[in-house]
C-alpha cells in the first residue's frame, strides 16, 4: 500500500523541500540486499512526471541526468515502488 503522505508530496511541488527537485527512492529496483535505487522527480508543469536517475546533490550531474521512467499519474509512479526519500 503507498504512503498517503508521498502522494501528497509528488502532487505538490509547493511542499518540496528542495524545489525543483524531489528526491525520491526505491526498493523493488534495489539488487538483493543492496542499496535503494535513487532518483528525482524535476517540476515540470508541462510534461509527464519524470524520474531520473542519480541524487540531487550533485548538481552538475542533475543537467546530465537519464530518465529511468516517466509515469501519467503519481499513483502509477508509487505503485512502481518509487517514494519520497
Amino acid at each position: 500500500m503507498n504512503d498517503p503522505r508521498d502522494l501528497q508530496m509528488i502532487i505538490s511541488p509547493g511542499l518540496w523541500p528542495a524545489w525543483p527537485f524531489l528526491p525520491l527512492k526505491n526498493y523493488k529496483l534495489a539488487e538483493r540486499f543492496g542499496p535503494p535505487k535513487f532518483g528525482f522527480l524535476l517540476d515540470d508543469p508541462n510534461s509527464k512526471l519524470k524520474v531520473y536517475e542519480g541524487n540531487i546533490f550533485n548538481r552538475q550531474a542533475v543537467a546530465e541526468a537519464p530518465v529511468i521512467a516517466e509515469f501519467t499519474t503519481a499513483e502509477e509512479l508509487l505503485d512502481a515502488g518509487w517514494e519520497v526519500d
